[in-house]
């Protein structure tokens, strides 16, 4: 328990650490940039090379401090959402998702084995949904209803966490490929995910029935 807690305390206080670095520094190094280089900084490369290293070098630090590259990245995107580039550079990673995203997916489900599913096991399967669901839902939702002083409106705010993506894909893809997770339970984690994904619309809709039939 002792190396679990020392683990965690090191992880956390690397992961501020990232932060803080990303949120303080990174605009201000775009912002130099953008007051000695102002007309280059229109130029289509710069733009693209600012996002991109950022992402990847923020990433790169992440790996070398023990901590997930993608958080990291995500530390890079929080620091960039607040220089002068940031309505820029979401037009280009919204180009990029075109390609990137497809790709993304590809890999994943080639680590799916088709021949395995017959093998998985139904009561395990609707177990992990079953805590992926309340765990959002009581864990988000319970919250936002004591904050909100509304049920209805707390509860959606649950509803809407339950969906696991592309960062439960990643975990999951890590898990594989590291030799830590067998592909039965890889795949079992991915229907499940794939299970969270599918029923949050169906409740999120639920939820807005009352409101939607007193408008009407």
């Amino acid at each position: 328990i002792e190396s679990v807690l020392i683990t965690t305390g090191e992880s956390l206080f690397f992961w501020l650490l990232l932060l803080l670095g990303a949120v303080f520094v990174l605009p201000k190094i775009v912002h130099g940039v953008a007051l000695a280089q102002p007309t280059s900084l229109e130029m289509r490369g710069i733009k693209q090379a600012t996002a991109m290293g950022s992402a990847f070098g923020f990433a790169a630090i992440a790996s070398a401090l023990g901590l997930n590259p993608i958080v990291g990245a995500f530390a890079a995107g929080m620091g960039l959402a607040g220089s002068k580039l940031v309505g820029q550079i979401r037009e280009f990673i919204g180009e990029l998702k075109v390609v990137v995203a497809p790709l993304f997916f590809a890999i994943i489900g080639a680590h799916v084995d088709l021949r395995l599913i017959s093998e998985v096991n139904v009561i395990f399967v609707l177990s992990i949904l079953a805590v992926a669901v309340l765990s959002k839902v009581l864990g988000c939702g319970i919250p936002a209803a004591l904050l909100l002083k509304s049920r209805s409106k707390g509860f959606r705010i649950g509803f809407g966490m339950i969906a696991r993506g592309e960062v439960a894909f990643i975990t999951a893809g890590i898990g594989i490929a590291s030799g830590i997770l067998p592909e039965s339970i890889y795949t079992t984690l991915v229907l499940v995910i794939l299970a969270t994904i599918v029923i949050t619309p169906i409740l999120l809709k639920n939820s807005f029935k009352s409101e939607l039939s007193n408008t009407q």
